[in-house]
């Protein structure tokens, strides 16, 4: 099993954790039994992340950001049907388009459908919910990941299930909100909210 992995990982060139820090996820032999009770199968002692904001769609204004016309248009009819026209004017770039969003809807079918991140790959996908699922499942059973997120994963409808087994396991370490009043990201309007959300593995 693992051979064929690593021999997928070479010709399909994605990332594994397990292929990629093997000696992290290696359980030593004296915790085998400790291991049969908790189920835990090693992992990292600290995760840190800033994951990004963005949802996994490619807007039409930023992909078509060199014409003026389509980015000008606010009614989304009107601007399809200028991309539309691109077809012929612009076969080239229309193509790309095309291939955009495919690349957008095979993606997110495959984060919501593999089963592997159930509680961050839902609704209209964004990826920092996805970066804090993963980085819960990383940590060993002592560790902690600290991650900076957006408010809305744990308050938003959208992920409720998710916060409510953060908070139902107990795997909230801390989470403190705050707001951007002063700055501290500049590309960002002030009145964003985001917390400091460190997730802890054991009960």
């Amino acid at each position: 099993m693992k051979k064929e992995i690593k021999r997928l990982s070479e010709q399909y060139q994605f990332f594994h954790w397990h292929l990629e820090f093997p000696d992290v996820f290696r359980v030593p032999a004296k915790e085998k039994a400790e291991n049969e009770k908790t189920g835990w199968m090693g992992g990292f002692d600290v995760v840190l992340g800033n994951p990004p904001w963005e949802k996994i769609t490619t807007l039409e204004r930023e992909f078509f950001a060199s014409i003026p016309e389509i980015v000008a248009e606010k009614r989304g009819n009107r601007r399809r049907a200028l991309i539309s026209d691109l077809e012929r004017s612009e076969p080239k770039l229309y193509k790309m388009w095309l291939e955009q969003k495919r690349f957008d809807y095979s993606y997110a079918h495959f984060l919501s459908s593999s089963g592997y991140l159930p509680l961050s790959a839902v609704g209209e996908l964004n990826l920092y919910p996805l970066f804090v699922e993963t980085a819960d499942m990383l940590i060993r059973l002592s560790g902690r990941a600290g991650l900076v997120i957006k408010t809305g994963m744990m308050m938003s409808p959208t992920w409720a299930d998710f916060a409510s087994y953060l908070l139902d396991h107990n795997r909230v370490h801390s989470a403190l909100d705050f707001r951007n009043w002063r700055g501290w990201f500049p590309d960002i309007g002030y009145h964003e909210r985001f917390t400091l959300l460190t997730v802890k593995s054991e009960s």
